[in-house]
């Protein structure tokens, strides 16, 4: 039942009288004024528009201000005629609508006879006059013509000024799998993707099981929303990827097509042993639009399917080969060893996981041999992905339409971890649904209603890819575990699997708007009924942390963190979302445009339908509330008001200063807290066991209670008086129209953010507060609440800010070209960069992203882990001036020949992002702070981003020398995320060739496509081992060392696509 409160707005909206254009809109609007030559306005002057593709013909009258607006238009070629009694007729064509636009056309009638026609050609202005919001348009042409890798087309989103991404952090089945996108200086989660207006976001992208999000056969074009967008627009504090899908139109067409690669086409990876391991990827599909009856129904339907098997590079940091013999490197001797008493399990552990170094060993800056080598495995990767989409549009008169569109993808994936003993399997199967209605009341109001369905079911499961001998398993009847040795890779997946989402979005909105004289009045509702059913384990396998290789070899553990037997780890969580807005966008006079608009969004408290659901309201205290999640509701006073102006310079089009202000709110909803909410006695239990035998502890103390060792019961406590996470976001900007072809844009952007969520370790040791101010851990002292072991704190008091400049220069296709440069130079600061349990989600890097002071949060002030503060992208399709239809004709043998060409690339350059140097894994301030190990100090005169030369040799990207092991009970004096990571500069090269086969039909074409990814073959280095110290003072072997790249060495890929 819908809770009262959905119930109240539902009724409220239809008692107002005044109201909105389609939230989250999917279509265009056509508007301007009619003047005389004199310039005086004309009224009641008759306009039509007329979508070329479908036949329909919209009509409105000026009014007394000779103005006209013509709204929810399908996107597509416009046809405008303009008649009025005395005057010429007038035919404007050439005008393209895109998605979310108003394209501003003004028209000059001249007096003559009714029967004489003036046609004129000419496309909407280029600048932005009518609203304060930032966006960028991709269209058709850019998804067709751009190098893809993987046909994914939320890449394209990443062509426009202050939109990146996340290079570390990859993704996983349960929080989707795409890369994680960031806008305008807001965390990768608050990025929405909408598909006709319906979410597609599965937890915090809308990726499939490959990586992708494929449909760019079946995407018309899609908007990107960066900054200020109106208060239509809810459910997203970053920005919005707005995409329509096409429809079928008065003509049938339709494509065929198959994408080919293997590695006998690509180029090795930097860290590969010879030749590239084996690869083969065929994506391939159909697609076919018409109409079912002409001018009435139209159907579009497309079917794509890719089939994946990838040999990996990993590069992993084992044990030497005189580690299996029980010798270590004597540090004070060189060229010489130290026999150490290797336990038999430690042996055999070595013997059974870890192969023999293949890459060479693990040096010094200085040349020295460690105890380390480099282990380069190729395991096979299988991906198989098949999409579909299917869309029916009916024109039920000139008045009222409506469309039916269904996706579904259904996408499997096998993988293997860096040491391949172990991979995971995981499936994503996902079901979109958007009907929508659209009925012109009358020629001034429009009533949109609009219902989606989002559903996704993601699962994760460990496969064991060796047989292991149930005496090496940290649990018994289960896989092997997870081993963490200081300084090497780990061994084993990280505990958190298995795992399931299985994710149900509803969504109901309706939505009015009222055009009268200067103003364009928005106002709608939309309900939302979010359902997730999930489990979310936690080390299920258990996870034994090691601080030294010494301490390994001799089976001295110090640490073992597994969940209980009795622990229950599926949840039923339900929530409801409420957005309500009013917009009211105003013609200040023939230049000015004035955008306001107010957006209130409640949602429910959180709901678990079996009542697992509990809270550690104190902190200190032992006793947990049951059935209760958080103690209040935080989105009770969620207004969030949004203003902005638009200022057209010299009225005629060409020139703009647009600024907005607004505060955008991103609701705490399952995706939230499904992880942390879950991990919550008495439901869910999980303990520490310190100093514990190595490897059968499970097995003694958690099954068997042996009283021999204790167990530190673990908690995870959020904050029962959460507030909704906000952004207040700012702009000003300056468009200008060049050479009549181009726009150049510049612009300043800022946010600050407040309510931003982290994690701390709430149950450490008090300090004692020196004289001077200095924070001190004495040894043995006790923890905050002697009744647990770790308590993993959520709450969300985090700040941010960031300021960029952004500026672009765009060109559409005109005289066969087409291009668009970005460049926007930013900075970001924070206190802290999200949750665990946010990135458990998308298995992040793990930048900063837990606060390493309780008390003194602003120990952590540093540049947010996705601060990247240069970035250049520059995109371009040309199109050779030989052959048919092209500006040079040429005979028939020559057109064969050179005709028909087509040269398109993608040019990215970015800086690196910053990174979190860390002690190491062991306990230096002796709080139990085991997650979020502090920091060194920095050595006198040292850069605190002491990068080696050009940062391009991977053995030795920093001095791990520029940093000093504080003395024991002592923070460190290095500030967060001080490291730079190495950038990236990619270059993606298409060229094709198309012909049109008359044989066949005059409409028939196949198309030739060569593309290269990355075809400077550049190694983007990924990060650098970033944990400095073993337990006993000594360097670790991976502090420095990078042993992967952040983007694919030079692929190559064939195509070939027959359009009809």
């Amino acid at each position: 039942m819908i809770p009262r409160l959905a119930l109240r707005f539902v009724v409220a909206l239809f008692c107002v009288s005044v109201a909105t254009a389609t939230a989250q809109e999917t279509t265009g609007t056509i508007l301007g004024t009619v003047t005389d030559a004199s310039g005086g306005v004309l009224p009641g002057v008759t306009i039509s528009v007329k979508h070329l593709e479908t036949s329909q013909v919209r009509s409105v009258a000026t009014d007394s201000g000779g103005r006209y607006r013509v709204q929810a238009l399908l996107v597509g070629r416009y046809e405008i005629t303009a008649q009025l009694p005395g005057f010429q007729n007038l035919v404007r064509s050439g005008v393209v609508l895109t998605v979310a636009m108003e394209a501003v056309v003004n028209i000059t009638m001249r007096i003559g006879n009714v029967s004489e026609n003036v046609t004129v050609d000419g496309a909407a202005p280029l600048v932005e006059t009518t609203t304060s919001t930032v966006s960028n348009i991709v269209n058709r042409q850019q998804l067709e013509a751009l190098p893809l890798n993987g046909r994914s087309f939320e890449q394209l989103a990443l062509l426009q000024p202050g939109v990146t991404t996340m290079p570390f952090v990859s993704g996983n089945i349960t929080g989707g799998m795409t890369k994680e996108v960031v806008m305008a200086g807001s965390r990768w989660a608050t990025t929405l993707f909408l598909l006709d207006g319906t979410e597609m976001n599965e937890g915090r992208n809308a990726g499939s099981a490959s990586g992708n999000i494929l449909g760019v056969e079946s995407v018309r074009e899609f908007r990107v929303l960066t900054q200020n967008f109106n208060a239509e627009y809810g459910r997203a504090s970053g920005g919005i990827v707005s995409a329509v899908t096409r429809s079928g139109s008065n003509r049938f067409d339709g494509a065929v097509y198959e994408f080919f690669r293997n590695d006998r086409l690509d180029a090795p990876n930097f860290f590969d042993i010879g030749r590239p391991p084996p690869f083969t990827r065929n994506q391939f599909g159909a697609a076919s639009g018409g109409p079912v009856v002409r001018d009435r129904t139209f159907y579009f339907a497309n079917v794509e399917g890719l089939r994946q098997r990838l040999g990996e590079t990993n590069v992993a940091i084992v044990p030497a080969a005189h580690v299996h013999n029980g010798l270590l490197i004597d540090p004070a001797r060189p060229g010489q060893f130290i026999q150490v008493a290797m336990t038999p399990t430690a042996k055999q552990f070595l013997d059974t996981f870890y192969a023999l170094p293949n890459a060479g060993d693990v040096t010094t800056a200085d040349g020295s041999r460690t105890d380390a080598g480099r282990l380069v495995t190729n395991p096979n990767q299988t991906i198989n992905d098949t999409y579909m989409t299917v869309k029916l549009d009916q024109v039920l008169s000139g008045a009222h339409k409506f469309f039916v569109r269904y996706t579904h993808d259904n996408s499997e994936q096998l993988d293997h971890l860096t040491i391949p003993v172990t991979a995971t399997s995981g499936t994503i199967t996902k079901h979109l649904l958007t009907i929508e209605d659209s009925l012109i009341l009358s020629p001034r109001l429009l009533n949109t209603f609009r219902f989606g369905f989002n559903r996704d079911h993601a699962s994760n499961a460990a496969v064991d890819q060796i047989s292991v001998p149930d005496s090496l398993k940290f649990v018994p009847g289960r896989h092997i575990g997870n081993l963490r040795i200081s300084g090497f890779t780990d061994l084993g997946e990280d505990g958190s699997l298995p795992r399931f989402v299985l994710n149900n979005i509803f969504d109901v909105s309706d939505d009015l708007s009222y055009s009268a004289g200067s103003h364009a009045f928005k106002t709608g509702v939309t309900v939302k009924r979010y359902r997730s059913d999930t489990l979310f384990s936690r080390r299920s396998n258990g996870r034994y942390d090691f601080t030294s290789l010494p301490n390994f070899l001799i089976g001295r553990a110090r640490r073992l963190d597994a969940t209980l037997p009795t622990a229950d780890a599926e949840r039923r969580w339900q929530q409801w979302l409420i957005g309500v807005y009013v917009q009211d966008d105003v013609r200040l006079g023939s230049r000015v445009r004035l955008n306001a608009g107010l957006r209130y969004e409640p949602y429910t408290k959180p709901d678990e339908l079996d009542g697992k659901m509990s809270i550690l309201l104190d902190p200190l205290g032992s006793t947990f509330t049951i059935g209760e999640f958080l103690h209040d509701n935080p989105s009770l006073a969620n207004v969030q008001p949004r203003v902005g102006l638009a200022w057209d310079v010299f009225g005629d089009g060409r020139t703009s200063v647009r600024t907005a202000f607004g505060v955008f709110m991103n609701p705490i909803l399952p995706s939230v807290y499904q992880v942390d909410g879950t991990r919550v006695p008495p439901f869910f239990q999980s303990a520490t066991l310190d100093n514990p035998p190595f490897p059968n502890a499970y097995e003694l103390v958690y099954l068997n209670n042996s009283q021999a060792l204790t167990l530190s019961r673990d908690v995870t406590r959020l904050d029962p008086h959460l507030r909704t996470p906000a952004y207040n976001r700012w702009h000003l900007t300056i468009d200008r129209e060049i050479l009549r072809t181009m726009k150049i844009s510049i612009g300043h952007s800022g946010n600050r953010g407040y309510h931003l969520m982290r994690q701390y370790e709430g149950n450490t040791v008090v300090p004692t507060i020196l004289a001077e101010g200095t924070s001190f851990f004495p040894p043995n002292s006790p923890v905050r609440n002697p009744a647990f072991g770790s308590m993993l704190s959520v709450a969300n008091d985090v700040t941010s800010n960031y300021h960029a400049m952004n500026l672009s220069l765009v060109r559409p296709m005109s005289a066969g070209l087409q291009f668009q440069a970005a460049y926007t130079l930013s900075k970001h600061t924070d206190l802290g960069s999200g949750t665990l349990g946010a990135m458990l989600l998308t298995q992040g890097a793990g930048t900063g992203l837990v606060s390493s002071d309780p008390d003194n949060l602003e120990r952590d002030r540093g540049l947010s882990a996705w601060d990247r503060r240069h970035n250049f992208v520059f995109n371009a399709v040309f199109e050779l001036p030989f052959g048919q239809d092209r500006r040079v004709a040429l005979g028939r043998i020559a057109n064969q020949l050179f005709g028909g060409w087509n040269v398109n690339t993608i040019v990215t350059l970015s800086s690196g992002v910053p990174l979190n140097i860390v002690i190491g894994t062991f306990d230096n301030l002796r709080n139990r702070d085991s997650r979020t190990p502090g920091r060194p100090d920095l050595a006198p005169g040292a850069s605190s981003n002491p990068i080696i030369g050009d940062g391009r040799d991977p053995n030795h990207y920093f001095d791990p020398k520029a940093f000093l092991l504080p003395p024991a009970g002592f923070y460190g004096n290095l500030g967060r995320n001080t490291l730079i990571s190495p950038g990236s500069a990619v270059v993606d090269l298409g060229v094709t060739k198309r012909e049109r086969i008359r044989s066949i039909s005059s409409g028939f074409t196949a198309e030739l496509r060569l593309e290269a990814f990355n075809v400077l073959n550049r190694a983007n280095f990924g990060q650098p081992g970033r944990a400095i110290f073993n337990s006993d003072g000594s360097y670790q072997p991976s502090a420095g060392v990078i042993t992967s790249t952040s983007t694919p060495s030079r692929q190559v890929q064939l195509g070939l696509r027959l359009a009809w």
